[in-house]
């Protein structure tokens, strides 16, 4: 008797967590989960692509939002302020 349930995705050997995507995104969620102990797999068959290509990779915490969007504002904005300490605790990891 066949199963009707579709088969699972495997996750790659060794991996706790696979990340798709190794644009700025991706790579920062890797980087994080990585911090916490995680094992991390990144697919990307064109690594540093997806968002760092628009807009040059900005991120805007107001200009983006419409009308109603106040929980999201309020994210983007505590977002801004903890950039300053995200770029110095990157800039200490990568010697950049």
């Amino acid at each position: 008797m066949q199963s009707s349930h579709p088969t699972q995705p495997s996750r790659p050997a060794g991996a706790d967590v696979l990340i798709v995507g190794g644009g700025v995104i991706g790579l920062v969620t890797a980087w994080r989960a990585a911090q916490r102990g995680l094992r991390v797999t990144v697919a990307d068959p064109a690594p540093g692509g997806g968002a760092a290509q628009v807009a040059a990779g900005m991120l805007a915490a107001v200009t983006e939002l419409h009308y109603g969007e106040q929980t999201l504002l309020g994210l983007n904005l505590a977002s801004v302020e903890r950039y300053p300490e995200f770029v110095a605790e990157l800039e200490a990891a990568s010697g950049r």
